[in-house]
């Protein structure tokens, strides 16, 4: 999974490879069959692996626009590469709308007209996961688990998600766009 740092200012690099910590890791890992390296983050308290393939970028200290009138989900917009990207706060709990422009944290999937922005859900850790016998997550807060996966390091179970799944459930929390005076029903 590419996960990219830009050389921007305010952009945090993010390390593919090698996973931290993979020479301490030679017993756990000598047990496992079948392991595969992804990175993890946090989706409402949910610990979710980010979709292998997906263009993934971290950036520090973002300024991110606040929506009049829009859900708290939706933090507000941000520029990425020119184009406007919406950033939503994924984290646990109750969230408070932006009074004014912010400076955060964020995580950006996909690129171009299709990107996304999280906060909330901290920086990408590499993981080296194995396949698990759980089964889906019941405090999933987006609906989005699939197959639970299970750190070779610790035991903690990881689930993979349909990123289409989040773009919906996120998607849902914005404000419908208004219709044109020349469309017709």
């Amino acid at each position: 999974m590419p996960v990219r740092a830009s050389r921007r200012r305010g952009v945090a690099p993010v390390a593919s490879e090698p996973v931290p910590g993979a020479a301490r890791a030679g017993a756990h890992r000598a047990a496992a069959t079948q392991s595969q390296r992804g990175h993890g983050i946090r989706l409402g308290g949910l610990a979710v692996v980010l979709p292998v393939g997906e263009p993934v970028r971290y950036r520090v200290g973002v300024r991110v626009y606040p929506v009049p009138r829009a859900m708290p989900r939706l933090r507000g917009l941000m520029n990425v590469d020119g184009l406007p990207v919406p950033v939503f706060d994924v984290g646990p709990g109750d969230v408070l709308p932006l009074p004014v422009v912010a400076s955060l944290d964020v995580l950006v999937l996909r690129e171009g007209a299709q990107a996304i922005a999280l906060t909330g859900c901290g920086a990408p850790a590499p993981l080296v996961l194995r396949t698990s016998a759980a089964g889906g997550d019941p405090t999933d807060p987006f609906g989005i688990a699939r197959e639970a996966l299970e750190d070779v390091d610790t035991g903690q179970l990881w689930y993979t998600f349909s990123l289409d799944a989040l773009i919906d459930s996120l998607a849902a929390l914005l404000p419908a766009r208004p219709r044109s005076a020349g469309a017709h029903a």
